[in-house]
């Protein structure tokens, strides 16, 4: 009897196996890599927003001499809009509109608008708290946790401290063109 050259059905069975759950598992990893991807990204994003906020909330706190609470609607909820007043210098107001928060600046030339991309469902508070003869502004940023955020657990916060009146060198002007907005103030007209 010949032998017969080549695979027999169940060695190619075997290895079309093998070879299936090799690919299921490189599958299932590199999904798994994307995700890690996507989750890193937003978090450097929110990192992102969060330093820039900081330092822009610190410059206004410093070069301020008053933390006024807008007062909410009717209802008692918290307020959702902070000014920041010096005499001489134009108000700084932010609030806080669905999942950012807007800083304001009304100046002779129009008005400067910045904003803050949050993490979904974020809650935000400014609270003046009296130290000695000094008075700290603290930013509380507290992200909301989403059912897609559930497996990275919750994400860190923002507390920024500042206090006011330190800097007498004026209002900080933007950081840059490319994430402020100027609306040029309307001049009334004869009629």
């Amino acid at each position: 009897m010949k032998k017969q050259a080549g695979y027999t059905l169940i060695e190619m069975c075997i290895a079309m196996a093998v070879l299936a759950m090799t690919l299921t598992l490189g599958a299932s990893v590199l999904h798994g890599l994307i995700g890690v991807n996507q989750t890193t990204q937003k978090g450097l994003a929110e990192q992102v927003v969060f330093e820039r906020l900081a330092g822009t909330f610190r410059d206004d706190v410093r070069a301020a001499d008053e933390l006024v609470a807008v007062p909410a609607a009717e209802d008692a909820s918290p307020s959702k809009q902070w000014e920041l007043k010096r005499d001489g210098a134009p108000a700084v107001r932010y609030r806080l509109e669905e999942d950012r928060l807007v800083r304001t600046v009304e100046t002779p030339d129009g008005t400067i608008r910045e904003r803050f991309d949050l993490p979904e469902n974020a809650s935000v508070a400014i609270e003046p708290q009296r130290q000695g003869e000094a008075t700290l502004v603290a930013l509380i940023v507290v992200p909301g946790l989403t059912a897609a955020d559930a497996p990275r657990g919750p994400l860190a916060g923002l507390r920024v401290e500042a206090q006011l009146a330190r800097d007498r060198s004026g209002l900080q002007a933007p950081p840059s063109k490319s994430e402020v907005t100027t609306e040029p103030r309307e001049e009334p007209s004869d009629e």
